[in-house]
């Protein structure tokens, strides 16, 4: 298992790798061999890589991962991918990355005097990209529909990386 971590740690930095204190970052009962923090796509495709190469599991969450199956395995925390990359006005879209918190999201685009209507569950807590992967709404999806309808394009990382 060191020959991943260590992978891990070329990928993204020694500094985005923990192998201990995970707790905060886990939700659950099994123990992975690490929790990464991504910074960019790039670093997604290659972790997932090495853990495909390994066969080793990955789990993703935006700020906190569940650990059913994946002892041994890979936490991706995505956390510092948490950026509005680029806002048209013009166009009324956005690129944001999935670690986007969605209230920052929210407050940011009214800073730009735009307005981005579906609310999840937990407003101060979810990820963009975890609302897109779950379809997480509440009551407002009845006036806008949920977040993932709001998605026009997405960039993906396969399971080969």
């Amino acid at each position: 298992m060191s020959d991943i971590v260590a992978k891990l740690k070329d990928i993204v930095g020694e500094q985005y790798v923990l192998t201990a204190d995970m707790s905060q970052y886990l939700r659950g009962n099994e123990q992975p061999a690490a929790v990464v923090f991504p910074g960019s796509t790039e670093d997604v495709a290659g972790i997932v890589k090495a853990a495909y190469d390994a066969d080793v599991k990955v789990n993703v969450g935006g700020k906190v991962v569940e650990t059913k199956g994946l002892s041994g395995g890979i936490a991706v925390v995505m956390s510092r991918m948490n950026k509005i990359e680029d806002i048209d006005h013009e166009n009324l879209t956005c690129w944001v990355q999935a670690g986007m918190n969605h209230q920052e999201f929210v407050e940011k685009l009214l800073a730009e005097n735009l307005y981005f209507p579906p609310e999840p569950y937990a407003v101060s807590t979810s990820s963009m990209g975890g609302c897109f992967g779950i379809g997480d709404v509440d009551t407002k999806a009845f006036n806008y529909l949920p977040t993932r309808t709001f998605i026009i394009a997405y960039e993906s990382v396969l399971p080969t990386g």
